[in-house]
């Protein structure tokens, strides 16, 4: 048996398109890349531009999507 370890992706990293899409803060993966494409999206008060942005979900996150749509997470330690 052989175990294959990944040196490049740490766990604790994910997404920020799937991250949206898992917290309802968008509706599904289509229209977070579209949003992201169309800087719609900010990230801790920085416009993201990269669709395969990968983020910490376990750290303070405030994203902002469109003009009104704002999400706020304090930093979890679990």
């Amino acid at each position: 048996m052989y175990t294959i370890k990944n040196q490049n992706k740490s766990d604790d990293e994910t997404l920020l398109v799937s991250f949206l899409v898992l917290k309802g803060i968008i509706s599904n993966t289509s229209d977070a890349r579209r949003m992201i494409c169309q800087n719609a999206v900010k990230l801790n008060n920085e416009l993201v531009t990269d669709i395969n942005l990968k983020i910490n979900p376990k750290s303070q996150l405030i994203i902002q999507t469109g003009k009104r749509g704002l999400y706020v997470q304090a930093e979890n330690n679990d």
